[in-house]
């Protein structure tokens, strides 16, 4: 059990100085810039250390980790308030979107929302249906992730990262979802194939996000993927 929790520590470290490595090469030098990657720090080490609190102190009293999602949803959205200024124009916990690229997001979204559902019926594993399990995938899941991934850490090293980078067009978002996808997995259970689809995934609604300036389209996005590949690996059974 020890070793186990130490590769997950371990693991988080490695994703944490990646973030940091590859935020500080594509990043606008000055000191604000500086500041914004100590938060960036600051709110990865807290959102994980909210995560396996429960576990720590043996309070996960449910079948699903309902306590540590709920922890993580209050820490991201305590560490969005208090760090709010540092955002500059990269903040996207707002509803109102850029109308002018709204058509072409919502595109992008719906061949998304198939591409994942087809993944769903190819590899998903057949399981019996599950009402808690619904609810909990496609709203706790989605406002955890949504919010870390999207509105914090996608909204802060957006806010510090050059828009391009060499050949590489908005690299804040290209890390963000690389991040979201090695986030899927760990030490012990690395699908590559998984965790593939995940970057990609993280990629998409991360351009999503900042084209539309808001991340209601992604927790759209998000819950419809979550909920209707559950349904599909039912159906399946």
């Amino acid at each position: 059990m020890l070793s186990f929790f130490a590769g997950i520590v371990l693991y988080q470290v490695m994703l944490l100085v990646l973030i940091l490595i590859f935020a500080f090469v594509c990043m606008k030098k000055s000191k604000e810039n500086y500041y914004r990657l100590g938060i960036i720090a600051i709110c990865f080490v807290f959102y994980f250390l909210m995560r396996i609190l429960p576990n720590i102190i043996g309070v996960q009293n449910f079948e699903l980790p309902w306590e540590s999602r709920l922890l993580s949803i209050i820490s991201g959205l305590l560490c969005f308030f208090l760090f709010k200024k540092h955002f500059s124009g990269s903040n996207y916990f707002k509803i109102k979107q850029e109308k002018d690229n709204l058509r072409a997001t919502i595109i992008v979204s719906v061949i998304t929302i198939i591409g994942y559902l087809i993944i769903f019926y190819l590899r998903g594993s057949p399981q019996t249906f599950n009402k808690e399990l619904l609810i909990f995938i496609s709203v706790v899941a989605v406002i955890d992730e949504e919010i870390f991934f999207r509105v914090i850490l996608l909204g802060l090293l957006m806010s510090c990262m050059e828009e391009k980078k060499l050949f590489i067009k908005y690299p804040a978002v290209v890390l963000c979802g690389i991040i979201f996808g090695l986030w899927h997995g760990n030490f012990f259970n690395f699908d590559i194939i998984h965790i593939i689809t995940n970057c990609f995934y993280g990629y998409i609604v991360g351009w999503v996000t900042i084209k539309n300036k808001s991340v209601i389209v992604p927790i759209i996005v998000h819950t419809l993927i979550n909920s209707l590949g559950f349904l599909i690996t039912v159906i399946k059974t």
